[in-house]
């Protein structure tokens, strides 16, 4: 695993991804903030230089780290790859 890869927000979003509620966007590095939720990282970064309070919420954060979602990755690799087996077509039983 390349040690950039963590920071780095170029790519495409996994089909179903939610969107960033700072960008709007369909995130491609999601990160959970101290209120909880979930952004891209790029956008809670820049959010978090000039404010030490929650976008969603506006209470003040405990801390500024930020922690990828493998969760919510993890579910959407899972279900676009079962999405992509259903699309196979189906080998025929011969008996």
């Amino acid at each position: 695993v390349p040690e950039d890869e963590d920071e780095d927000d170029e790519g495409d979003a996994l089909p179903g991804m939610p969107c960033c509620p700072i960008t709007g966007e369909p995130m491609i590095n999601p990160v959970v903030a101290a209120d909880g939720h979930t952004y891209e990282r790029s956008a809670i970064a820049r959010w978090l230089q000039t404010s030490d309070k929650s976008p969603l919420t506006g209470a003040v954060l405990v801390h500024k780290d930020l922690v990828p979602n493998y969760m919510l990755v993890s579910s959407l690799q899972e279900s676009a790859r079962m999405d992509e087996e259903d699309r196979k077509p189906k080998a025929q039983d011969s008996a």
